[in-house]
């Protein structure tokens, strides 16, 4: 990902990593579905596989209409708050134990509701979901008490769920 051809600035401890391209690739996959030529990618699904990027988008199809409330209820009135929002959902991540679905939900949660805000006039919807993502995965790597975890084995393991689970479970 070249820094120039980003619609906006990241200016990110990290912002040439894994975590960044990884977070940059789910925003934009999920922008893409609803504004085709929001960001042109050099290649469909850049940053996140394809397993990934349909498990995405089968989260954000069951979803729609429970996302499209929500974001009436919270952010029509005060689009601005979508910041404070957005820093609440991965502040609550971080205090759970990790799990792949949980991840993948927020991920696409975030991801809508920043679509929702470029929709409606707000061009930081997506910076903003991009670096709660980020800060999300940063802090993962960063954890001192998950010794286990390593992020190529987590991106792995997230592929592996990714494929194998049913389309049935519940998203």
């Amino acid at each position: 990902m070249n820094n120039s051809d980003v619609p906006f600035s990241l200016d990110l401890e990290g912002s040439d990593s894994e975590e960044m391209n990884f977070a940059f690739g789910v925003v934009t996959f999920v922008m893409n579905q609803y504004f085709p030529y929001w960001f042109q990618q050099d290649a469909p699904g850049d940053g996140i596989s394809d397993a990934i990027s349909r498990r995405v988008l089968l989260i954000c199809e069951k979803n729609h209409e429970k996302f499209r409330w929500s974001f009436q209820q919270l952010f029509q009135s005060s689009p601005e708050s979508f910041a404070s929002h957005a820093k609440r959902m991965t502040n609550m991540l971080r205090d759970m134990k990790y799990r792949h679905k949980r991840f993948l939900h927020y991920c696409a949660e975030i991801s809508v509701y920043s679509a929702y805000m470029y929709h409606a006039g707000n061009m930081e919807g997506a910076q903003t979901a991009i670096s709660n993502i980020f800060s999300y995965l940063w802090y993962l790597k960063s954890k001192k008490e998950n010794l286990d975890f390593t992020l190529r084995d987590q991106w792995k393991n997230l592929e592996e769920y990714c494929t194998y689970i049913s389309d049935e479970v519940d998203l």
